[in-house]
């Protein structure tokens, strides 16, 4: 029957089109940031804000310590300087500067630790900084092949389009209704060819009576065992 040769063009086309549909929607979705992105970037955010609060912290503690060592110069200078006499007054001025070595005994250390802390806190964030890096790196490169994919597949698809709108307008109407209520059956694909004596949906053998009137092109013949229009490519 004539049209046959353009019905299984048709599909091919619907077909293919469903195709770059699926993978043009699939390049859209994986546009923007990643998860392995994101979580790159929360790492170095992390480490960075991590580090910066010990350094304010131990610049505070060194301040603290500048401030004590004041504090006890002036009681050494009060205790040792001649001007105070009194026993019970120097007594407490021991006190006090003893508490004051103390106290600033612990920030030295506690600064100590910090500044170890430090250290390896700034190499966790050369890490970081070079894993974002990277990620980034991967990441704007991948941007790239998608966008450069979906222009590929837009035209694509605009293509196809075309192509489906002459096909469908090339073909009867009884024959394009006929395809597409078959086509919504068999999930897309109402034409089949027939390959080696088997169709092609099925894989079930066509009597060779059938093949050849298919190839005469007389009539519509749909195969016996999954209902396909048949039809001999080429």
């Amino acid at each position: 029957m004539p049209g046959l040769q353009t019905l299984y063009q048709l599909q091919v086309a619907e077909l293919e089109r469903a195709d770059v549909a699926r993978r043009l929607e699939e390049a859209e979705k994986s546009l923007g940031e990643t998860d392995d992105l994101r979580r790159a970037r929360a790492d170095l955010q992390g480490e960075e804000s991590g580090l910066s609060a010990l350094r304010t912290r131990v610049r505070d503690l060194e301040l603290e310590v500048k401030g004590l060592n004041g504090k006890a110069a002036a009681t050494e200078k009060r205790l040792y300087g001649g001007e105070v006499r009194s026993p019970k007054e120097l007594e407490s001025l021991q006190a006090d500067l003893a508490s004051l070595r103390t106290r600033r005994g612990s920030l030295e250390d506690t600064i100590l630790a910090g500044l170890t802390e430090m250290d390896e806190r700034e190499a966790r964030l050369r890490r970081a900084r070079e894993r974002y890096e990277a990620v980034h790196s991967a990441w704007e490169a991948r941007q790239g092949e998608l966008q450069a994919s979906l222009a590929t597949l837009r035209r694509r698809l605009a293509e196809l389009e075309e192509q489906i709108s002459r096909l469908r307008a090339a073909l009867p109407a009884s024959l394009l209704e006929l395809y597409d209520e078959t086509c919504r059956k068999k999930g897309g694909r109402g034409v089949a060819a027939i390959r080696g004596g088997l169709c092609e949906g099925c894989r079930v053998s066509v009597p060779t009576g059938i093949i050849q009137q298919v190839r005469g092109g007389e009539q519509i013949h749909r195969c016996t065992s999954c209902g396909r229009i048949l039809c001999v490519v080429g």
